[in-house]
């Protein structure tokens, strides 16, 4: 069996750890912590970096230091996880599903401005599978109509908004650099991990020094620490976003690989892109972003199921992904009916994802390739000799 995910090791993450057993420092904000944080601020070019135990944290954080209260409203697609929805409600926003784009899960800018109300306090983007949404004309709206800009980027460490050539470019923006807020994961499903994990990237200066107050349960105790005050004190809302010293000590050692890994992901995923390209009637740019993930779209979720199937007998473990919140039992108890948004509900019913972690090795790919293909080949003759052609994939 080839499974569909595989945690990624690094080379230091014994040695960091034993480290952190053996110094008197086991809490956040030691010496791992810094290192984190100067680590991501010159690799991805981050202003203002906190490290929380989880990205669903770093939402929770987000939606404090934006201050949602009851009656606001906050703009989120539909087709995420939970958390993407749960870190608003929490505070009382009223949630607005928004449709993702006909050819990719990401969020439709165009549909966007179709939800926006003078009640709008935030939108949340989600950067599906490490590539971008439309910012440029999300931040355009943003700007117009005055509301902030989050982007849950929870895959996206390490994603560029552009790759030229397909390589990676320093010179060019990382996803969670262009709204005000963003937030990324580092659970171990995601490329770079360290089993449970966050991120929140402050680019606004002015939420700066209250998300330092806030991650420290209220209190001023950065302050404190920098001489800047004789005692630390409760001065604003907060809570324990803080993760300890093992969690950075780990996630240390995976961020001084995360070029390798990126490289690693991404010749597997064009090889796959190559290898699929035939049957796909929606073909994307050549970008895979960090390749956090690649995935084919089926015209319905029977024919879905029916390749996830062949694929398992076959050796290979794939998974699909969000069913669409809009639909959920909780988004209908909110709003008292359905909204329809068909391109969430497709990417809901067909879409299912192929292993792709750094530890495939090459005869592991060629072998999930060639049974993909087999596959798909099988359901075309199917679907052809039932009189149509449905198969209908994109990636």
């Amino acid at each position: 069996m080839i499974p569909f995910h595989i945690p990624f090791k690094a080379l230091k993450e014994k040695e960091y750890l034993e480290a952190t057993v053996n110094s008197d420092q086991k809490s956040g904000n030691g010496e791992f912590y810094r290192k984190c944080q100067e680590r991501v601020n010159f690799d991805f070019k981050f202003q203002k970096t906190i490290f929380t135990n989880s990205c669903t944290d770093a939402l929770e954080l987000a939606a404090i230091l934006l201050d949602i209260k009851p009656g606001d409203e906050v703009i989120l697609p539909s087709y995420t996880f939970v958390s993407t929805a749960n870190a608003f409600l929490l505070r009382g926003a009223k949630l607005v599903f928004c449709d993702s784009e006909l050819g990719n899960p990401n969020l439709d800018a165009n549909h966007l401005e179709q939800r926006i109300s003078n009640k709008t306090k935030a939108v949340v983007v989600v950067h599906y599978g490490g590539r971008t949404c439309n910012m440029g004309l999300i931040m355009e709206l943003s700007q117009r109509f005055g509301f902030y800009v989050i982007e849950d980027a929870a895959q996206c460490i390490g994603a560029l908004k552009t790759i030229p050539n397909e390589e990676i470019c320093t010179n060019s923006k990382f996803l969670g650099t262009q709204g005000h807020l963003s937030t990324f994961s580092f659970h171990d499903t995601k490329n770079i991990h360290c089993g449970e994990g966050g991120l929140l990237v402050v680019n606004d200066n002015q939420f700066a020094e209250r998300a330092e107050i806030i991650k420290d349960k209220g209190t001023n105790r950065a302050s404190f620490y920098r001489g800047e005050v004789d005692k630390y004190t409760w001065v604003d809302v907060g809570s324990s976003f803080l993760p300890s010293e093992y969690n950075m000590a780990v996630l240390l050692a995976q961020l001084e690989q995360w070029q390798e890994v990126t490289t690693r992901r991404q010749q597997i995923w064009h090889t796959y892109h190559r290898s699929f390209s035939q049957f796909m009637d929606l073909f994307p740019p050549k970008n895979p972003g960090n390749a956090h993930n690649y995935y084919l779209v089926f015209y319905n979720e029977i024919i879905r199921n029916e390749f996830i199937q062949q694929l398992k007998n076959g050796g290979i473990q794939t998974s699909f992904h969000y069913q669409p919140l809009h639909l959920s039992p909780m988004a209908v108890f909110l709003e008292g009916g359905l909204v329809k948004l068909p391109n969430a509900e497709k990417f809901g019913a067909g879409l299912v994802r192929l292993p792709l972690y750094p530890q495939l090795d090459d005869q592991q790919v060629d072998y999930i390739v060639e049974q993909t293909l087999k596959c798909l080949e099988s359901i075309k003759f199917k679907e052809e000799s039932a009189g149509f052609h449905r198969i209908n994939l994109t990636a």
